[in-house]
C-alpha cells in the first residue's frame, strides 16, 4: 500500500482538466439549443389547455441534441485507454497500442452512450412534467410567466437562462421550493448552497421591512438559482462520465494486453483517490490486490471490477476519485 505519487496525481489532474470541460460544454450546448428552439407561443397554448404530456413532448431534450455529448465521452474513453498504455512499465509501451475499435471497446461506447442519452432524456421529461403539474395548480400565475420559467428568459448574451429545461426532477423540486420560500420570505432559503448570494441582501432587506418581494424579483433570483443547478448538473454528469469512461477503457486496455502470448498475469491494486476517499468501504479496499478478472467486494452484496465500474450504483460512484493500479507480469523467456 502506498500513497499516489506526485506524477500520478498530476497525470490524473491533467486528464480531468482536459475532458471535464468538453463534456460540460457539450451538455450545456444541448440544453441551450433546446431552449432556443422552443416555440414560446405554443408553450403558452399548451399551458392554457393544461396538456402536460404535449408540453413534455415539445420541450424535452431529445437524443440527437446529445450527439456531441456522446462524442465527447467516446473521446474520453479512447484517451483513457491510451493513457493506460502510456503508464505501463518499461518494455511494454513500445510494443502495444490501445485498440479503441475492438469489438468490446465499441460495445462499451455504444452501450454507455445509449444509457447516458436515455437517462438525460428521461430526467428532462420528468422535470418538465413535475414543474408544469405544480405551476398549473397555482392560482394567479400568468401563463407567460410560467412559460418563461420553463424555457428561460433571454438575457444579455441572447440565450435563454433560468429555465427548467436541462434540470432533473429533483433539481426542479429545489427550484419550486425556493420560489415558495422567497414568496413567503422563509429563512430556509438561505440554506440553499447553490443560490446566488448576490441577492441575499435584497431578500434580507425585504424580511426586515416586512414587504413582499415582487414577482420580477423572485423570477430573477430563482432564475439564477436554476442556472447554478444546471451548472451543477453538467459538472456531475461530466465527472461521472470521465471517471467511468477512464476506468472502463483502462480495464479494456488490460484485457487486450492479457491476450498477448508473452503476458502471464495482470494484477490490480485499489488506490484511494486524489484527495482521499472517505467512504468506509472504499478505505477498507485501499491496497487490496486482485487478479485482473477478480472482483472487489464493496459489501452489502455489491461486487465490481473496481471503482467507477458501470455496474455500480450511484452511491458508490458519484464523488469517488479512487482508481486502479495495474501491474503486468510477463512470462519468463
Amino acid at each position: 500500500m502506498r500513497n499516489p505519487t506526485a506524477a500520478e496525481r498530476a497525470a490524473l489532474r491533467a486528464f480531468l482538466d482536459r475532458h471535464l470541460p468538453e463534456i460540460i460544454a457539450a451538455f450545456e450546448r444541448a440544453v441551450y439549443t433546446t431552449r432556443a428552439r422552443a416555440d414560446l407561443a405554443e408553450v403558452e397554448r399548451l399551458l392554457q389547455l393544461g396538456d402536460i404530456e404535449a408540453l413534455v413532448d415539445l420541450l424535452h431534450i431529445d437524443g440527437p441534441m446529445l450527439n456531441a455529448l456522446e462524442e465527447a465521452v467516446r473521446s474520453t474513453y479512447i484517451a483513457g485507454g491510451q493513457s493506460a498504455v502510456a503508464g505501463m512499465q518499461q518494455g511494454l509501451v513500445a510494443t502495444f497500442g490501445f485498440n479503441g475499435g475492438d469489438v468490446v471497446a465499441r460495445s462499451w461506447i455504444e452501450r454507455n452512450g445509449a444509457n447516458l442519452v436515455q437517462g438525460i432524456v428521461d430526467d428532462s421529461r420528468d422535470a418538465i412534467r413535475r414543474f408544469v403539474t405544480v405551476a398549473l395548480s397555482e392560482e394567479g400565475r400568468a401563463t407567460r410567466s410560467v412559460a418563461l420559467d420553463i424555457v428561460g428568459r433571454i438575457g444579455l448574451q441572447r440565450v435563454r437562462t433560468g429555465g427548467i429545461i436541462g434540470l432533473t426532477a429533483e433539481q426542479t423540486e429545489y427550484a419550486i421550493r425556493a420560489r415558495e420560500e422567497l414568496t413567503r420570505l422563509d429563512p430556509h432559503y438561505f440554506t440553499r448552497t447553490r443560490r446566488d448570494a448576490r441577492f441575499d441582501s435584497l431578500v434580507r432587506r425585504a424580511m426586515r421591512e416586512g414587504r413582499r418581494l415582487s414577482v420580477a424579483e423572485i423570477d430573477r433570483i430563482v432564475g439564477r438559482y436554476k442556472d447554478r443547478l444546471l451548472q451543477r448538473r453538467g459538472e456531475t454528469i461530466a465527472r461521472d462520465q470521465v471517471n467511468t469512461a477512464r476506468a472502463a477503457s483502462r480495464r479494456e486496455a488490460m484485457r487486450q494486453i492479457l491476450e498477448r502470448p508473452d503476458v502471464e498475469t495482470i494484477t490490480k491494486r485499489w488506490q484511494l483517490g486524489f484527495p482521499k476517499e472517505h467512504r468506509p468501504n472504499h478505505v477498507a479496499l485501499n491496497g487490496q490486490v486482485k487478479n485482473y478478472d477478480e472482483d472487489f467486494d464493496f459489501g452489502g452484496g455489491i461486487t465490481a471490477h473496481g471503482p467507477h465500474d458501470d455496474s455500480l450504483p450511484a452511491s458508490e460512484k458519484l464523488g469517488c476519485q479512487c482508481t486502479i493500479v495495474y501491474r503486468v507480469k510477463l512470462k519468463k523467456s
